[in-house]
């Protein structure tokens, strides 16, 4: 089947060093889906060793293309395919990419079930779909589970189409066995887990024992879930949501309130360590400038003390819409790759950055 990308998606050649807009990210996708909101990968080893990435998504859109698959407007998804369903989460698997150029080619399979693309997480008895809202994210695999967190959400339609409530955060496992990746994939939720007053698990790193989650909460007197904070778990009490620790105003790790960041997280962020640099990064989308953003710090001691973020790429503006939800998909020694979301397509856009530009 032809895919067809917009060439109003595609930026001009960038100059040498520059980011480079690739356009929507891996269009194999729209073999399986119309559309999609979230990506984020998680990096799974099989029990014999072998290496795959599971991609976790929000809220997509099934159906079937009347015609090549196209990356359209959303208002004009009904020019363009039939929409049959949209779940609130989805989950993928591919090669772990060796190359930049092997990440743009990736192929995704999307875990099925009758012969359409699943929904990993489920739903419990009596909750409602037209209502809740599971919002898959971050993840990180320990021993042979995997888990995911994912966003609980309530949407207020009674304040408009686009209004929810964040509720917490609530986690899923699944078991990843020789098995894998087998044709369908389902998780459990871990009863009882709930994180309040978080939406938790953005971006996750595995570090020196622990799981680091990038977060987002609520200054006191603001409902918006737009300031970036941090919490720890130690791997071995992951499902035990009372043992997450926040990062504190003092830098230290506790129980009290947590430092809060800033105030323009449009969206999900992501969270890596980089061994060369001995450096973690926070790549997000301002809300307020419309630019995605680099946090790179040493120490979560020092970023508790000041904290500085820099703009590094500034997408061409689309009166009506709001980008958000930018977050690192990928790097190897030369290249570091950002997706953001672009709503009047409902699909992630890619920028690859050359590191020199990033880390002056």
């Amino acid at each position: 089947m032809n895919i067809l990308i917009l060439g109003a998606l595609l930026a001009a050649p960038a100059a040498a060093g520059e980011p480079e807009n690739l356009g929507v990210f891996a269009p194999s996708r729209l073999e399986a889906v119309l559309g999609q909101d979230g990506v984020t990968p998680i990096p799974v080893k099989t029990p014999d060793g072998r290496e795959f990435l599971v991609w976790t998504f929000g809220d997509t859109i099934l159906g079937d293309w009347k015609g090549p698959v196209v990356t359209t407007a959303t208002v004009n998804f009904g020019d363009a395919a039939d929409m049959k369903a949209m779940p609130p989460n989805a989950a993928a698997w591919t090669i772990v990419p060796s190359s930049a150029a092997g990440l743009t080619g990736l192929k995704f399979n999307f875990f099925v079930k009758d012969g359409r693309v699943s929904q990993p997480i489920p739903y419990l008895d009596g909750e409602n779909p037209f209502i809740k809202r599971l919002w898959a994210a971050g993840g990180a695999q320990t021993g042979k589970r995997l888990y995911v967190y994912f966003m609980d959400i309530d949407l207020e339609r009674d304040k408009g189409p686009m209004s929810f409530r964040p509720l917490g955060t609530g986690l899923a496992k699944t078991v990843i066995g020789r098995d894998f990746p087998a044709g369908d994939i389902s998780f459990e939720r871990v009863k009882g887990f709930n994180l309040p007053g978080f939406i938790a698990g953005d971006g996750v790193l595995e570090r020196k024992g622990y799981l680091y989650l990038a977060s987002r909460a609520a200054r006191a007197g603001d409902e918006n879930f737009n300031a970036l904070c941090f919490l720890r778990v130690k791997k071995s009490r992951v499902e035990d949501a009372s043992a997450y620790q926040r990062l504190l105003p003092s830098g230290e790790w506790g129980r009290g309130e947590p430092a809060l960041f800033f105030d323009d997280m449009g969206g999900e962020v992501s969270l890596t360590w980089d061994p060369g640099r001995k450096e973690y990064s926070v790549f997000y989308m301002s809300s307020k400038e419309q630019s995605v953003k680099l946090l790179a710090f040493r120490d979560f001691g020092d970023l508790a003390r000041a904290a500085a973020s820099r703009t590094v790429y500034t997408p061409p503006a689309k009166p009506g819409h709001l980008f958000y939800s930018a977050k690192e998909i990928w790097r190897n020694g030369k290249r570091v790759h950002v997706i953001y979301m672009d709503p009047s397509v409902y699909q992630p856009v890619l920028v690859s950055f050359d590191r020199t530009y990033l880390y002056p």
